[in-house]
Order: C-alpha cells, then sequence, then structure tokens
C-alpha cells in the first residue's frame, strides 16, 4: 500500500529527489478501522524519513475521536514496536471531533477542522524531538499569550530511543477568515496596525522561549540562478539572470554588522495567510516554521526580521494579486510594530531591507519550482524594487 509510487505520488513527499532503497513499517496502531502507521522510508545514501500516514482520510475524524476520548490527563497506547502518548490539556467534548473534515492533502502537514470547535493537525514528515508549533503553543499557553489557538492535546509516538511529535489538536477560531482572503477586498491601514502590535507582541511572548542555537538566513541565490537557467523562455527569467550578481551584490551592501533587532524565537513562516480575522481581531496561526527545514533549524533563534519581512513581502504580494496599492498599510504595520517593540521605525526599516530582499530571492525559487504564474510578483519586485 505504501510502496514507491504511493510516496512519489503525493506533494508533500520531501525525498523525490533521492532514489529510495527501501520502504518498511516502523509501528502502527489500529482504532475505529483506521490506522495510524510509521512509515520508515530509507534511500540510498543511507538517510531514512519517518512518515506519519493513515489508511484512510475518510473516517480519519473517527480515529482522532478514538485518540482522544479518555477523560484523564492523558493516555498511553502501545504499538508493535514503541508507543504512543496522548495528552489533554483541556476539558472539552470529544464527541465533537466526530465532525472534523479535512482541509487539505496535498501540504506539508494533513489538517481537519471542526468549524468553531476544533483543528487538527497529522505532521506527516517527523523528527526526533518536540515539534517547534507545539513547542511554542505550550509557551504561549503557561505565558498567557492570547491571541493564538489554545493547544488542547497532542500525540507523540516513542520508540525507546527518541520522541517525536506527531500531531496537535488547537481550539479552532470561530466564524474566521485568513488576512489574505480578508484583504482582497478590505485593505485598512488601521488593520496593517494591529498586525503590526500582534506581531510585536508575539515576538514579546516568544522571547523568553529557548532556542537550540542561532541561525543565519540562507539566500538561495545559486538556486535561483539553476532554476533561472531552466526556465529562459518565461518573462523576467533572463533580465533577472542578468542582474542576479548585481542583487546579490546589493544583498551584502545592505545587510547590517550590528544589529539593532534582537536574535530569538520567531514564528519563521510569517505572511498574511498565517493570521485568521474575526470580529476585528487577529490571531496568529501556524508556528511550525518552514516546512522544508529541519526541525533544529525551525527551533533556532533567528532575528525578528525574517518575520517582518516575510510579512512584509506579504502585503507587496496583496498589492500585486489583488491590484491595490498597500504602501499606506505596509508603513502602518511597521510604525505599530515599531511603537510596541520598542524600536526606531528608521532603524528597524533599514535592517529589514536585506531581509526583503532575501525572501524576494526564496519567493522566486519557490514561484519557480512550484507556482510559476505566480513568479512575476518576486520578479518584478527584485528588478524595481531592489536596484
Amino acid at each position: 500500500m505504501f510502496n514507491e509510487e504511493y510516496f512519489h505520488s503525493k506533494r508533500w513527499f520531501k525525498g523525490k529527489q533521492r532514489k529510495i532503497s527501501k520502504i518498511q513499517t516502523k509501528d502502527f496502531f489500529a482504532l475505529s478501522g483506521n490506522t495510524l502507521y510509521l512509515i520508515a522510508v530509507s534511500f540510498e545514501n543511507e538517510e531514512t524519513d519517518l512518515y506519519a500516514v493513515t489508511n484512510y482520510s475518510t473516517n480519519i475524524n473517527d480515529l482522532i475521536f478514538s485518540l482522544f476520548d479518555f477523560n484523564s490527563e492523558q493516555k498511553i497506547l502501545k504499538g508493535s514496536f514503541g508507543e504512543l502518548l496522548i495528552k489533554r490539556f483541556d476539558n472539552f467534548d470529544s464527541s465533537e471531533l466526530k465532525k472534523l473534515t479535512s482541509l487539505n492533502n496535498e501540504q506539508s502537514n494533513s489538517s481537519f477542522i471542526a468549524h468553531g470547535n476544533f483543528f487538527f493537525k497529522l505532521f506527516r514528515r517527523i523528527s526526533p524531538g518536540i515539534h517547534p508549533e507545539e513547542e511554542i503553543l505550550l509557551h504561549f499557553k503557561e505565558n498567557n499569550f492570547t491571541h493564538s489557538p489554545n493547544i488542547l492535546g497532542t500525540l507523540t509516538y516513542y520508540d525507546g530511543n527518541a520522541s517525536y511529535s506527531i500531531g496537535i489538536l488547537e481550539s479552532a477560531i470561530k466564524n474566521a477568515c485568513s488576512a489574505w482572503d480578508y484583504f482582497q477586498g478590505n485593505f485598512s491601514e488601521v488593520h496593517a496596525a494591529l498586525i503590526g502590535k500582534r506581531t510585536a507582541e508575539m515576538h514579546k511572548a516568544l522571547a523568553e522561549l529557548p532556542g537550540e542555537n542561532i541561525s543565519e538566513i540562507e539566500v538561495p541565490f545559486q538556486k535561483l540562478e539553476t532554476l533561472l537557467k531552466q526556465e529562459t523562455k518565461k518573462k523576467y527569467t533572463q533580465e533577472l539572470l542578468q542582474k542576479l550578481p548585481e542583487l546579490e551584490k546589493k544583498y551584502y551592501s545592505l545587510k547590517q554588522e550590528k544589529s539593532v533587532l534582537p536574535c530569538q524565537r520567531i514564528h519563521g513562516d510569517f505572511h498574511l495567510g498565517q493570521i485568521l480575522y474575526n470580529k476585528e481581531n487577529f490571531w496568529i496561526i501556524d508556528f511550525e516554521g518552514e516546512p522544508s527545514r529541519e526541525i533544529a533549524y525551525r527551533r533556532s533563534k533567528q532575528s525578528v526580521a525574517v518575520d517582518i519581512a516575510g510579512m512584509w513581502r506579504s502585503f507587496q504580494y496583496a498589492k500585486a494579486m489583488f491590484n491595490k496599492d498597500t504602501t499606506s498599510a505596509g508603513q502602518a504595520f511597521l510604525e505599530e510594530y515599531a511603537k510596541y517593540s520598542g524600536i526606531n521605525k528608521q532603524e528597524l526599516q533599514n535592517e529589514c531591507k536585506a531581509y526583503c530582499l532575501a525572501k524576494a530571492i526564496y519567493e522566486a525559487c519557490y514561484e519557480l519550482e512550484f507556482r510559476p504564474d505566480w513568479f512575476f510578483v518576486p520578479a518584478i519586485a527584485l528588478l524595481e524594487d531592489f536596484l
């Protein structure tokens, strides 16, 4: 069932560029007519990735209900090799979990929602150690940060040597839409300013969370060069290829040696799609960081400029896709962030320029690989805004 053809057919599979040598079931847990499998995918270079998958998607809500249908703080299920630890952090009516429906099947994780009640995320590719979203939401719960979902439960697999975060149950934000969808017809400086305030509050709440190390951003100039050479007939590719050395030089000229912005735990994949809007308020979601990165990198300390640049670039995407002038909204976002973080706005803006350029380089790579019709957005920005 879970063979090479199965994995290569999935967009979320991270091993497409590596040759598979072996696929085997590491463990499984059967409940309510469904089975949660842990599948080890080994490659010729002797690396092995571990995936959490289910055999059906139609009745996975019954599986999730069965996992969390107990009254104590935790329970343990024995597998054929290890064990599954299920924790509940709050009292809730688990029968509502039967209403969960799938949100998507081809993202980096499997997501399910019972509108107004629950949101469940099954992590597909899993790694040893606590998942950053679980870690951050637990930290928020302990420190009373109320502008994110409430963590209700977790799934953790233990194989006798290491633990793996497999899934997370959260409260759902009622009657909410993404800020990206909301802004299609409701661009407002007031709303952008509130996002700036929420961002500063998020960073303040994350400041005390430990990180494994400090990671500098990696700007994929060489990868973009390779992709541009493969897409020579696409609009902007030739011009951008010619300007790439100049853009790289510009990046290093903008990169400041002395930082005024703190280096700490951050969101890591921050944009308008990671914020929900509901009743004149914004809620920040999806704290897993950039899914293509390893867990250690996503749990490391980074400059808060990474998040600020991500949101700034998201405003630029909105400008391109919705044909709206978002300049004043972007400035309102920065002004409010500066106000609530206590950082001078001009210094904040100056330091973020290099990170915005780096983000646009990353976006150009992503769009060429996965959404070529959107490539024009970062391409125009790189050619017009940074040169």
